[in-house]
């Protein structure tokens, strides 16, 4: 029996999309589809999947925020570390086009990304992806495509339309037009389809699926927004919808022209849509676990949300079982409160200074396994272990050069994720994170430092160099083989001072170091 495959399917996740219909709920919303995401990984890792297939419109906008772009990143290191590959596909709202994400982020080295106009393949072990990059709205993907013959799980990924899903209410229906005979002709074990936010199997020779969207986007969308979890083993292939709707959509149809008042209304709301306290704290409780990624103690962390919620959230004791408390705890003010103060309590109680360090691992980067970067600037190295630099930024690039013409250098590493080399921080949300410094530089046998370089800054940076401080002072204590020190680097300083030696670099950056 040949080793079974495992998948998950989803897609169509719009991250960063305003809801502005929603009005005051629409922060909350957005943090909801952002938290599915999280689910989405932890499913990933529950079930020990080879791979995670994206459809297309992971992202709501082809330039999202940082902060989504920050948090997706994080989660996708989260399956690196487990050694689950994910395939991505662009789709109509976050098209592959120069000047977009796909272009300005460097996503974890786990991550495959498609660039090509037409179906290419991508293989590992026994599965080979054939996906394409969303260039255009009309290209047929599957005109004239055949898979090449394989034992391997042969999957397709593509963002785009069948007639199933042609309607005058999705004005979106003909994009990326896919036919029925040429998914029966594809000669694909798989086809896993973006772009229809509802589950929907296109039934034929093949196996071809809409994921939908894995958290309701509008009242149009089903309640079962859910993912697939597909199987492959001796040529069958088993397709099992799993839930993940964190909140749901429902349309509620009201006579209102024998009403008197808004209080009959809100009878009527209250009678359909029966609201109780204990769903609300649980699904208090669910989010704090879900920020925390906490997978035990949900019994016990409710009756202390519950506590806190009855005797501590509001001036004095309140009745849970009143309808106007519920209404209450449904303003975003008083998920946050309550949320907030749960993180900041948990991390106070769980990530505490020690006073003490081991060192349990060495990282040799001559010991490296070869790994591949993206066609982009680089830097040929004459003091660095690795044939190419390739900076993330244009100051890193500067940065490397600067380091190649310093005679107080030895040597020097870009630090790649393929270096495995990270320090666990608290970030600004309250989360533990890890953070990835930029360059190590051997100054000499007994001297070394971690480098951070930045355009920009953003409000992790002073927590990500005060854990950096504290990382080399534990280390320093630990050993006396060499010295670890650190060194912040800003491009608005590096532009001004204008350093001809390391010795000058050290003498002028000293920002975060008293």
């Amino acid at each position: 029996m040949a080793q079974e495959i495992k998948i998950i399917h989803t897609g169509d996740l719009h991250l960063g999309m305003t809801f502005k219909y929603l009005g005051d709920k629409s922060k909350l919303h957005r943090r909801d589809c952002q938290d599915v995401f999280s689910n989405i990984v932890d499913l990933c890792i529950k079930e020990k999947v080879d791979s995670l297939l994206i459809a297309g419109d992971l992202f709501d906008d082809p330039n999202p925020s940082k902060s989504i772009v920050t948090f997706v990143i994080d989660e996708l290191k989260r399956l690196k570390e487990k050694n689950i590959l994910v395939f991505i596909i662009s789709g109509n709202h976050d098209p592959y086009k120069k000047e977009s994400i796909w272009f300005e982020y460097k996503f974890p080295s786990n991550v495959i990304i498609f660039d090509s106009h037409g179906l290419e393949p991508k293989t590992v072990g026994n599965l080979t992806v054939y996906g394409i990059a969303y260039t255009n709205n009309t290209k047929e993907p599957l005109d004239n495509f055949k898979a090449e013959k394989s034992d391997n799980f042969k999957v397709g990924l593509i963002h785009g339309s069948t007639t199933n899903i042609k309607s005058e209410e999705e004005p979106e229906y003909s994009y990326r037009p896919i036919k029925k005979l040429q998914i029966d002709n594809s000669n694909l074990d798989y086809i896993a389809l973006g772009h229809f936010h509802d589950l929907l199997e296109i039934k034929g020779k093949v196996k071809c699926f809409y994921s939908g969207s894995p958290e309701g986007l509008s009242f149009k969308n089903s309640a079962n927004s859910s993912i697939l979890l597909v199987r492959y083993s001796d040529g069958k292939v088993n397709v099992k919808p799993i839930k993940t709707a964190i909140r749901e959509f429902h349309t509620l149809e009201v006579d209102c022209t024998k009403l008197d008042n808004d209080s009959e209304l809100r009878k009527i709301l209250d009678t359909n849509f029966i609201i109780n306290y204990q769903g609300a704290i649980g699904f208090f409780t669910k989010g704090i676990m879900n920020e925390l990624r906490l997978f035990s103690g949900y019994d016990i962390l409710y009756e202390k949300v519950k506590t806190f919620v009855q005797n501590e959230l509001f001036d004095q004791k309140v009745n849970l079982e009143d309808l106007n408390i519920l209404r209450n705890l449904s303003e975003i003010e008083a998920i946050r409160t309550i949320v907030d103060t749960f993180k900041k309590e948990i991390n106070d109680l769980t990530v505490q200074d020690r006073g003490d360090s081991e060192i349990r691992n060495y990282i040799k980067i001559s010991k490296c396994r070869p790994f591949v970067v993206k066609q982009q600037q680089s830097l040929i190295p004459k003091k660095c272990v690795f044939n190419r630099i390739v900076g993330d930024s244009h100051l890193e690039l500067r940065f490397s050069a600067f380091l190649e013409n310093c005679e107080d250098v030895i040597s020097y590493v870009k630090n790649y994720f393929g270096v495995h080399f990270k320090i666990d921080y608290k970030n600004a949300d309250g989360n533990i994170s890890d953070y990835y410094p930029d360059f190590v530089v051997k100054k000499n046998e007994k001297e070394m430092f971690i480098i951070e370089t930045k355009g920009r800054e953003d409000l992790d940076v002073p927590l990500k160099t005060q854990r950096l401080k504290q990382w080399c002072e534990d280390l320093n204590k630990a050993q006396k083989k060499a010295k670890y020190d650190f060194i912040y680097v800003d491009e608005e300083s590096f532009d001004k001072y204008h350093p001809s030696s390391f010795e000058q670099l050290e003498k002028n950056f000293r920002e975060y170091k008293d």
